[in-house]
């Protein structure tokens, strides 16, 4: 029993030699095929001589991935998202008195950018006024003359007078604040302007319509402008905004 223990030990010792034997001869081979391979690679590699890689400038670094980056040069046009462009130009003809931004500041919406002097939009309050007046006026005579009539002492030929001069200023009225606010004034402007005395004050002011940097401004203080007039031309700064387009090249 013990003859066949120690036999069996001896094959187990002599199998463990024979493997150690493969690896280190693999290993071997191994060395010998990498040192094969750079002798190759010595024998086609270039070198240059460290007195002319001084002179050209030339330095080693170790190869790296990362990315390559291709630049193309073209003739091309840069415009602005029509979206994000605002032209401004006032409603009524007028006389610039104020400016109160430049080429490359930024604006918010609602800001003032121009003040005018305009004869024509005073002319319109003057003329609401006036139409408000003589509504009110008729207004309260056709409210007696009704009250008249009802009570038996006004003739029904008063009061269809008073209700015909009634209807006739009231549509005079509406048409002048219609006008006001065709002239751009808005609805707080006009119930402003019904609660002060007959103030003519022409002054109208262009207001930013949207958020955005001035990039032009056609006007100078003292300039006579109308409705045909582009005072500013702004856009939005944000470069998101751009676009690119490439021009064709010519054959």
């Amino acid at each position: 029993m013990r003859r066949r223990i120690y036999v069996f030990i001896n094959l187990l010792v002599v199998l463990a030699f024979f493997i150690f034997l493969s690896s280190c001869n693999k290993a071997k081979n191994e060395a010998r095929n990498e040192v094969s391979r750079n002798r190759s690679i010595e024998k086609s590699a270039i070198t240059i001589p460290e007195e002319i890689t001084s002179e050209l400038g030339i330095e080693y670094t170790r190869a790296n991935t990362m990315a390559i980056f291709k630049t193309i040069f073209a003739t091309g046009k840069v415009s602005a998202n029509a979206n994000k462009v605002a032209i401004v130009g006032p409603i009524v003809s007028g006389r610039v008195s104020r400016i109160f931004v430049n080429p490359g500041e930024i604006v918010k919406k609602g800001d003032p950018l121009v003040e005018l002097e305009s004869v024509e939009l005073g002319r319109a309050k003057s003329e609401y006024y006036s139409a408000k007046t003589q509504f009110e006026v008729d207004s309260i005579n056709y409210v007696r003359q009704k009250n008249l009539f009802e009570k038996n002492i006004g003739s029904r030929k008063d009061l269809l007078l008073a209700e015909a001069e009634f209807k006739k200023s009231r549509s005079e009225f509406f048409t002048a604040e219609r006008n006001l606010h065709l002239m751009g004034l808005s609805e707080e402007d006009v119930r402003k302007l019904a609660g002060k005395n007959h103030e003519m004050n022409p002054i109208v002011q262009l207001v930013s319509p949207i958020d955005g940097t001035v990039v032009e401004r056609n006007v100078i203080l003292g300039e006579k402008v109308d409705q045909e007039s582009n005072c500013l031309l702004y856009t939005s700064p944000s470069p998101r905004d751009l676009s690119t387009s490439r021009m064709p090249s010519s054959a």
